[in-house]
């Protein structure tokens, strides 16, 4: 945290305490399309035992390839030399059983998205024992007790009840609340959280902060935090590391980093915190046939009945619950709430995906309660959700992923909407920020959805609903967005 009496004496016991990783001369590269891409370029980093060290930086910067590495879960066409040293053994080049030995038991990893981590198909507690078995050879104590008590560390309420509940009926922060306690259940002794709040609202990413907090200090683990978000670092770092274009830039305690930062790259992430005190942006007034609503919503109410059990009936939970507001045409309109509050209910609501108890939805003239499927289809054709999970399918490559959209909205041949997604990609793409030709390896449609990073996968997934120009009628997106990113 930003104390300084408490820094000061954090920097005197840093300078004794031993080293629980050792980063020594890391380089990091892959070879693709027929090109080296140099990912890290020569690091070295020392975490020290029951510290936490958070690596920061933009988005491509490293951080995330960097603690990859040491779990050695980089794809075949990586490159790694250096070396990387865990209680005195060498990880680089490891053999596989070798790093099976590290991975969970002794070095856990939370990533940013619990939901793409979690098995769909397995209720929570089986994934939790599966994780005590896995690691710990443990199987007279894998018990669903275990678990239970596991998910009620991390904060879950009713965990002996919702032990046998699956991920879908989690919400993101209990997710990620699951995806902690697996890692707990495997006993390791450094924990690395990739990004791990960056989806979750302030609230509940503040609660996550405390939990981490609260059970590193608890078992006496190291802490490796990977993250953009300097907020975040700054309630929770004893370390920082600040890393650019693949090179540490600047290393030091959480206060000298913050209050006297000796980089200019570091001190430019500094400035691009939000601020609170920052003067309001004034926003011109609309015409008045701009004025004209497009989205209208009188009294709406999204509900859902719930079953509690054999005997105890029904219950219903209201996810909207009568809200009323319209937007203007050309209007932006932020939608803010904690995780739970109905925010992307209410969003699928307005394109008819949610049951609609009671309520009108008009959009651009046109009734949305009770519409046939034909009249659905025709707004979806000239609306899009742009979400916060980047929902792209695994499999696709990068043109064909966002065609195949194009092509269901305008009935264009699929080779034809290759060709002009492919265009788009690699030469079009300044209104969402992506590299032009010149960086095309990392949007070449020899790359697979997985291999693109986050900020580039989400910027990706934004194209498509506008690939297919909507009808002046109507130019709705629904938007869903993390906290923002570095550019």
């Amino acid at each position: 945290m930003l104390n300084p009496e408490a820094d000061a004496y954090s920097t005197t016991a840093l300078a004794h305490r031993p080293v629980a990783l050792e980063i020594t001369g890391l380089s990091v590269s892959f070879h693709t399309g027929g090109e080296e891409i140099h990912a890290v370029r020569d690091i070295s980093i020392n975490v020290r035992a029951g510290t936490t060290h958070a690596i920061v930086g933009e988005s491509g910067s490293g951080k995330s390839v960097t603690m990859m590495s040491v779990l050695g879960l980089l794809p075949t066409e990586a490159r790694v030399t250096g070396s990387i040293r865990y209680q005195g053994a060498e990880l680089v080049n490891g053999t596989d059983a070798e790093l099976r030995a590290v991975r969970g038991a002794e070095i856990g990893v939370i990533f940013q998205d619990p939901l793409s981590s979690l098995n769909p198909v397995k209720t929570v507690g089986a994934q939790i024992l599966e994780s005590m078995t896995a690691h710990r050879g443990t199987a007279a104590r894998a018990t669903w007790k275990r678990a239970a008590e596991l998910l009620a560390e991390v904060g879950i309420p009713e965990a002996e009840r919702r032990v046998k509940e699956y991920p879908h009926q989690f919400s993101g922060g209990m997710r990620q609340r699951v995806m902690i306690a697996m890692v707990l259940a495997a006993e390791p002794k450094v924990l690395i959280a990739d990004e791990a709040t960056t989806a979750l609202d302030v609230t509940v990413q503040a609660q996550i902060l405390k939990l981490v907090q609260r059970i590193t200090a608890e078992r006496s683990m190291t802490t490796i935090w990977i993250s953009h978000d300097l907020g975040v670092v700054a309630q929770i770092a004893d370390e920082i590391t600040v890393m650019q274009s693949g090179r540490v830039v600047e290393h030091g305690t959480c206060v000298d980093i913050f209050a006297n930062p000796q980089e200019q790259y570091t001190s430019e992430l500094l400035r691009s915190m939000p601020r609170l005190d920052a003067p309001l942006r004034e926003l011109p007034t609309p015409s008045t046939a701009a004025a004209a609503a497009s989205v209208e919503v009188r009294d709406l109410e999204v509900a859902y009945q719930m079953k509690r059990s054999l005997r105890g009936g029904d219950r219903v939970v209201r996810a909207v619950d009568g809200v009323s507001l319209s937007i203007g045409a050309g209007e932006t309109l932020g939608l803010v709430g904690e995780s739970g509050s109905g925010k992307s209910t209410f969003a699928r609501a307005l394109l008819g995906l949610e049951p609609t108890r009671h309520g009108t939805v008009r959009v651009a003239g046109n009734d949305i309660v009770g519409a046939k499927r034909a009249s659905l289809s025709a707004l979806r054709r000239n609306a899009g959700v742009d979400g916060r999970g980047e929902r792209l399918h695994p499999h696709s490559r990068a043109p064909t992923g966002s065609s195949q959209r194009l092509d269901a909205r305008t009935s264009r041949s699929l080779r034809r909407s290759v060709r002009t997604v492919a265009r788009m990609l690699h030469r079009d793409l300044s209104p969402c920020g992506l590299p032009r030709l010149g960086d095309r390896r990392r949007l070449d449609g020899a790359l697979a959805r997985h291999r693109h990073r986050g900020r580039y996968r989400h910027r990706r997934a934004s194209l498509a609903p506008p690939l297919h120009r909507p009808s002046a009628g109507l130019t709705t997106m629904v938007r869903r967005f993390g906290p923002m990113l570095p550019t």
